[in-house]
């Protein structure tokens, strides 16, 4: 899932994951030396941690809260050289900084939208749904994982809490700490910020040092005779069933694949629509699947997505055409969200059902689903859609 997933649908989440251990190493550097250079590495990868989601400042919390913990990595974050990290980290973010200060309804707009809030009909509804959801999200995103770790390791689940005082610095209970700091932040979000909705894919910040927690715990405890083989034949093993797997839906299609999305015949659909006789101007699409092929299909052409409608790329030197399109299944007119947007932000009136052309096309993958896609076309443009 991290290996694939992450860097065909969730690029962003790549650089993540990559900034919160380059995050992890640089803090502890900076406890085992405390030199100038940890202090601005320090700096340096939460500058880019930041940058890369919006949930990285969580895990960032999470890790200095679990270093005040302790006395040794306490002296080295109440320092003046820890404060010249975070202004590096502050510089590093100053122009998406101006950003949201700049734009705060679109900041907003993104949280709300994401984390769910005010979706649900009352605050105790909210609290629920917000809480279960992190719960089997934490347990979604650790299987099987966990399983594997406590069916052959199971000396890592009973092993009692290490207590360590004084100087020395302890990475085991930096860790438990760090953990324990992280699901409060988001236990406060569900209670105080009203979010309502968390996904798998999210806990990457949260849960991404859980092995090396575990093994950890596992090199305090000892390893029995045969444990560390029989580890390496599980991923041997599951590397390889991993590889089989991906290269065989790319080769079968469904019924290894679920949504087969990257089989959609986006190409023919939107050569369908060239026929019709779009050439270039603005394209305002019911959903980000629609509007992120369209955009390669159409590079000249700014695009502009309903889902995430508080962005609007700039209006087209030369004014051109003005297209929508939505899935044929919603209907054949224009979606409620989709008007809207046309109304709103572009000044243009959303045609009758009549004035709707529909084109389809058959999912290679899948030769029983058809994907038919409905639009319509204004070929002189209208409003501030051109």
């Amino acid at each position: 899932y991290v290996g694939w997933g992450m860097h065909v649908g969730f690029t962003h989440t790549a650089l993540l994951s990559a900034a919160c251990m380059a995050t992890f190493y640089a803090f502890l550097r900076l406890v085992e030396g405390g030199s100038w250079p940890a202090y601005l590495g320090f700096g340096l990868a939460l500058g880019i941690g930041m940058m890369s989601k919006y949930s990285f400042p969580i895990f960032a919390l999470g890790l200095i809260g679990a270093g005040l913990i302790q006395e040794k990595s306490r002296d080295r974050l109440l320092s003046v050289r820890f404060l010249v990290s975070l202004a590096l980290a502050l510089a590093v973010n100053l122009p998406p900084v101006l950003w949201i200060i700049a734009s705060f309804d679109s900041f907003q707009a993104i949280f709300q939208r994401g984390m769910r809030v005010g979706v649900e009909a009352n605050y105790l509804q909210q609290v629920w749904f917000g809480l279960s959801r992190m719960v089997m999200a934490y347990v979604e995103f650790l299987m099987p994982l966990l399983v594997i770790l406590v069916l052959l390791f199971p000396q890592g689940i009973r092993l009692r809490v290490r207590r360590t005082e004084g100087a020395v610095f302890d990475c085991e209970r930096l860790l438990g700490h760090f953990f324990v700091i992280v699901y409060g932040l988001l236990v406060a979000g569900v209670l105080f910020a009203g979010i309502s909705f968390f996904q798998n894919r999210w806990m990457h910040p949260f849960l991404l040092l859980f092995p090396v927690f575990y093994f950890l715990r596992l090199e305090r405890a000892g390893l029995k005779p045969g444990q560390a083989r029989r580890f390496a034949g599980v991923l041997v093993v599951g590397t390889l069933l991993a590889a089989i797997f991906w290269v065989a839906q790319a080769k079968i299609g469904a019924p290894l694949c679920k949504k087969c999305r990257f089989y959609e015949p986006y190409p023919a659909l939107a050569q369908s629509i060239a026929d019709a006789g779009f050439v270039r101007g603005t394209i305002v699409s019911a959903d980000e699947h629609i509007g992120g092929n369209f955009r390669l299909a159409f590079p000249d052409s700014r695009v502009i997505n309903v889902p995430y409608a508080y962005y609007s790329p700039p209006e087209n030197a030369v004014p051109g055409q003005c297209l929508y399109v939505w899935n044929a299944r919603d209907g054949l007119a224009p979606p409620g969200s989709l008007a809207a947007v046309l109304s709103e932000k572009l000044s243009v009136a959303a045609q009758p059902a009549t004035m709707t052309r529909v084109v389809e096309a058959q999912n290679p993958a899948a030769r029983d689903r058809t994907l038919r896609l409905a639009f319509v076309l204004l070929p002189s443009g209208e409003g501030r859609c051109r």
